[in-house]
């Protein structure tokens, strides 16, 4: 399995983590939830084009968790893979806790650490 660290070299990645620049010293939260659901399911996107065929797609599902009533018909779908990375057996299997162990950091989680950091007692 490719890492995400290659993963995430692509460039709708690269800006919305660079968007954490620009809306992290803003202090208005409304946008980041919205970033940081586009950015799991983009990962989500590229571990999916990453497994390429079905069969891996199905061995993969299975192996996360997701049931296999739910596996094959999704692996079999002729939708893209960003639509596909919206589907209940990509987000049972790649749950965002999967996600955090593979390395994607929280944007929210990294939004409320810069902005309550002096409530949370870190920093």
């Amino acid at each position: 399995m490719r890492s995400l660290s290659r993963c995430c070299v692509e460039p709708g990645v690269i800006a919305a983590v660079a968007g954490l620049d620009y809306y992290g010293i803003s202090e208005y939260y409304s946008r980041i939830p919205k970033i940081d659901h586009w950015l799991r399911r983009r990962v989500r996107m590229c571990y999916w084009k990453q497994w390429r065929l079905a069969r891996t797609k199905v061995r993969n599902l299975l192996k996360l968790g997701a049931s296999k009533k739910v596996a094959v018909p999704i692996a079999m779908s002729r939708k893209g893979p960003w639509n596909l990375s919206r589907t209940l057996a990509a987000q049972v299997g790649m749950t965002n806790k999967w996600l955090m162990n593979q390395g994607l950091v929280s944007i929210k989680e990294m939004w409320v650490n810069i902005h309550y950091s002096r409530y949370l007692g870190t920093r």
